[in-house]
């Protein structure tokens, strides 16, 4: 699989672990913690980093309105 940055480049991964509320993802690329993705369609943020790679937190639509403005994501196709 892979995940798509805010800058726009796309990062392969292997998932590791997969729930309703997030994915544990392996991969060398660490971004920031709290930095938006996009993982198949899904919209997520880096919420932690762990030995092997990432953990992403599916953002809910619901979230997404109470949480403050953050940059938006841009993808290319």
């Amino acid at each position: 699989v892979h995940f798509t940055r805010a800058s726009g480049e796309v990062v392969n991964c292997e998932v590791i672990d997969l729930s309703l509320s997030g994915v544990s993802v392996a991969t060398e690329i660490r971004p920031p913690i709290g930095e938006l993705v996009l993982i198949g369609q899904m919209a997520g943020r880096i919420a932690r980093h762990h030995e092997t790679g990432i953990g992403i937190e599916f953002m809910s639509q619901d979230r997404a309105v109470t949480e403050p403005a953050r940059p938006k994501l841009f993808v290319a196709h």
